[in-house]
């Protein structure tokens, strides 16, 4: 009878380290396919958390944002409301074409309003960082707002346009339109210079249910914002397009 009572306890004991190891093997493997999920997710450049997605494209480099400006231009061409563009730049290397093209009549099939940040290529501190392995430039800076004015005068753009300098080495710069639709790039610093639009912009459209997606909104429009009001010079005033030179704090 005890040899009996030994082996049904054996036999418990056994059955015991068998279900343990079976809920190990089936705890692993769900973690391995949740695993195999979001790599998946990351591959096809869509990366989600708790159901808040961080971002809905990867645009490699400036050529891909100028594509997908265009393709959101044609989506919401049908709006009767007035375009809205706020351009956080950098030293506006490829804004003169925007302005030709991307942003034209043609192209929006709506009323725009663009108001752009510069850096402000007279400040002895942006200076410092243009240099070394640097992809920005002062001089480009300062034709860029150059051809604007030229655009402006020659009535060679209608568009209401605003800009205004910052004097602090930024790190975002991009693009916010319609308030729905953000391209938001990163700079880096190397050599001893600053370099920005050598990396990818992450696309992201407006999601109210997503806490990361109106914190990343909150960050751009809120710097964008400060600098819009505290700008050192207001280069382009808006809503006259007049030039100007008023130096703010």
């Amino acid at each position: 009878m005890w040899e009996d009572l030994g082996r049904i306890d054996l036999v418990i004991s056994l059955t015991g380290v068998v279900l343990s190891i079976a809920v190990f093997f089936i705890t692993q493997q769900r973690k391995i396919i949740s695993l195999s999920r979001q790599l998946e997710n990351m591959e096809s450049q869509e990366v989600t958390k708790n159901g808040n997605l961080l971002f809905d494209a990867v645009l490699p480099n400036v050529d891909a944002a100028k594509a997908k400006i265009i393709e959101i231009f044609e989506s919401s061409k049908e709006s009767h409301k007035p375009l809205r563009i706020d351009n956080f730049g950098l030293d506006l290397e490829t804004i003169g074409s925007m302005f030709r093209y991307t942003f034209k009549e043609e192209i929006t099939k709506r009323e725009t309003i663009y108001r752009g940040l510069v850096i402000d290529y007279s400040d002895p501190l942006i200076e410092s960082v243009c240099k070394g392995r640097s992809n920005l430039c002062c001089d480009t800076a300062r034709k860029a707002v150059e051809a604007v004015r030229s655009a402006i005068d020659s009535g060679e753009t209608t568009i209401d346009i605003e800009l205004h300098s910052y004097n602090t080495p930024p790190v975002i710069h991009g693009f916010l339109i319609d308030d729905e639709h953000l391209l938001l790039g990163f700079t880096h610093f190397s050599g001893g210079g600053l370099v920005g639009g050598a990396t990818p912009y992450i696309y992201i459209k407006k999601d109210s249910n997503s806490e990361l997606n109106k914190a990343l909104f909150l960050t751009y429009k809120s710097w964008f914002d400060y600098w819009i009001k505290n700008g050192r010079n207001e280069l382009i005033a808006a809503p006259e397009i007049i030039i100007a030179g008023t130096q703010h704090a």
